[in-house]
Parts: C-alpha cells; structure tokens; sequence
C-alpha cells in the first residue's frame, strides 16, 4: 500500500497527462468490475434466488447513532463530488464543464452502485457481509468459480483502488498547493516544478502524510475520523454559500443551485455529525479537539499575520531548499513578503 502511495505521487509529480491517462483506464476496469459483479448477481437473481434478500434485514437493530456511522462508508464512496473542483484551475470553461460533469459522474455512480449493493444482497447474507474481507471476491465466487474470484475479480479491484488513490492524490496536492499560495500552508508548499508544472512539494506532503495514516492499518476507524472531520467542513461550506447567496446577492457565479440544496446538505451534515458522536464519543471527541486546536494557529500564523520571527526565518530556509532540491519555483506574485506579511 506504501508502494502505491509512492508510485502514484511519481506520477502525479511526472504529469499530468499521464495521471488521467491512469485515472481514464483505471475508470474503465472499475466499471468492468462493477458490470460483472451486477451481471452476476442479475443472473443469480434470476434463477430464482431470492432467500438472501428476503432475509437481509432480519434481526437488524437500527438506531439513529448507528445509522449515522453507517452511512460513513456509503457515502465515502460518492466522496469525489467534492473533489472536482479542486481541479477549477486546470479545466477550461469551468461553467459549463462542470456541473455537466457533476450530473453525469454522479448518475453513473448512484446507478451503479445501487445495482451493485443489490447483487451483493442477493448473492451474500448479512452476515456474510459483516464477515467477510473480500467482499466482490465472496460475492462471484459462486457463479464464477475458484479461479475466477480468486484471480480476476481481486486484480479488477486492485486496479480500481489504484484509480481512486491516484485520483486523491492529485486532489490532495492542489488542494494544499493552493493553501500554501493564499498563505494558510507554508510558503514552501506552493512550490512548481519548473519542467513538468506540477506542485511537487504539495504532493510529496500529502503522500508522507498518507503513509503515515496507513501505519495503524485500521482502516475502518481511519475512516469514521475522516468521515466525521470531512461532514464539519462540509456543513461549514454549505453555511458559507447561503451566507454568501444573502451577503453578496449580486456576485458572479459560473453556476448556481437552488437555495434549498445546501439547506437540505446542512440539515445531513448536522445529522452525520452529531448522531455518530453519541455512537462514538471518544474517537469524535478527539477529532473535535485536533480541530479546535488548530483555531489559535490559524489565529496566531495566519489570520492575524502575527507569525514568530523566527518562524519566518526556518520557513524562508525551508522555501529556499526546496526550490533548489525539486528544481522549482514559486508562482508568480508570490514571495515570503506576501505570505508572512
């Protein structure tokens, strides 16, 4: 998984044409995989098989705390939609290309994904579910065989993994690269590489700061924490856009969605916050204090540009090294003057 994290900030490193190409044909296996999973469970389906359906929910104790934590990983796998527009910078006619590309990709995933829970619960019982590792290798194994489950289906989703962490990676170093170049990250993260024109001191950050996560290896709890931080930020950004809509009514926006939207988005954002935190106190209690402790960091190295002297100078040396040691440089407009003014 470490090796992964590394080949893939190469390449998002290398170029940018060579990431979509591994983000494009990545795309195509995963829907391949998706088609045979649902093509299988239809088959089983139509056999007659309908016992493991009838049944799914039968002893299933539903609380709304539980409820919340659950939708954690549903809703993981629909994280891109806040992802795209990371990339606002590099595409062109971002009016129209995007909320185009936002109704498509995610109609294609609802669709799919809706078939593919449904041939999981056809051809799984819940408790096979819950026990289960593998689940697409368990779930096809009866129709495709041993040799089928054991070999093709692990390889499509190996490749498909490879696509989403290829398509964070890209996401993650804009994201911090233009932090960085606003003044909220240190200057040295807003760094170009001069030949290839890609945030190379972003993305090597972003990576060391992944392998560092997949250290534990619990990705279900690494998971809820992420899930439980990320729904803050979101029903803060929704806040911000209907404050927005009110405060500066006649502001040029390339798109714009009905007012109830984000109301609605709040109302879950609300919802997926608070009723894990009583499912959970602990691990959301520790998250709520990591982002409380960064309010007087923000206050003391940003917002007040009130930065130690000798914060400046270490930064300033850091900024210098990594110009010379990634053989780059920093947009233009940017200096330690503009940053830590």
């Amino acid at each position: 998984m470490h090796a992964r994290t590394v080949t893939l900030c190469l390449i998002n490193i290398y170029s940018v044409r060579l990431m979509s190409l591994v983000q494009d044909i990545s795309m195509v296996i995963k829907l391949l995989a998706i088609v045979l999973l649902i093509t299988t469970g239809l088959v089983f389906i139509g056999q007659g098989n309908h016992e493991n359906i009838n049944n799914f929910m039968n002893g299933t104790d539903v609380t709304a705390e539980r409820l919340g934590k659950a939708f954690y990983g549903g809703l993981f796998s629909y994280d891109g939609w806040d992802s795209l527009f990371f990339a606002a910078e590099e595409v062109d006619n971002v009016a129209k290309v995007f909320p185009l590309a936002v109704k498509i990709a995610m109609g294609t995933v609802i669709f799919a994904y809706m078939l593919a829970n449904l041939a999981y619960m056809s051809l799984l019982s819940a408790k096979e579910i819950i026990d289960t590792t593998v689940i697409a290798v368990d779930a096809v194994r009866p129709v495709l065989g041993v040799a089928g489950a054991l070999y093709v289906m692990p390889l499509l989703v190996a490749v498909s993994t490879f696509g989403a962490t290829n398509g964070a990676t890209f996401v993650a170093g804009r994201q911090t690269f233009a932090a960085a170049r606003e003044g909220s990250f240190p200057e040295f993260l807003a760094v170009v590489h001069n030949r290839w024109k890609t945030p190379i001191a972003s993305l090597i950050f972003q990576s060391l700061i992944a392998i560092f996560y997949l250290i534990p290896s619990d990705i279900g709890t690494l998971l809820d924490i992420f899930s439980f931080a990320a729904w803050i930020f979101y029903g803060l950004c929704f806040v911000g856009l209907i404050v927005l809509r009110f405060r500066e009514p006649h502001l040029e926006r390339p798109y714009k969605v009905f007012i109830f939207i984000p109301v609605l988005m709040i109302l879950a954002s609300l919802y997926l916050v608070i009723a894990p935190f009583f499912d959970d106190p602990y691990s959301s209690l520790y998250v709520t204090a990591g982002i409380i402790g960064g309010i007087p960091v923000y206050f003391l190295f940003v917002y007040e540009r009130t930065s130690p002297g000798f914060f400046r100078t270490v930064s300033s040396v850091i900024t210098r090294y990594t110009l010379i040691i990634c053989a780059s440089s920093l947009p233009a407009g940017d200096s330690d003057e503009d940053i830590f003014k």
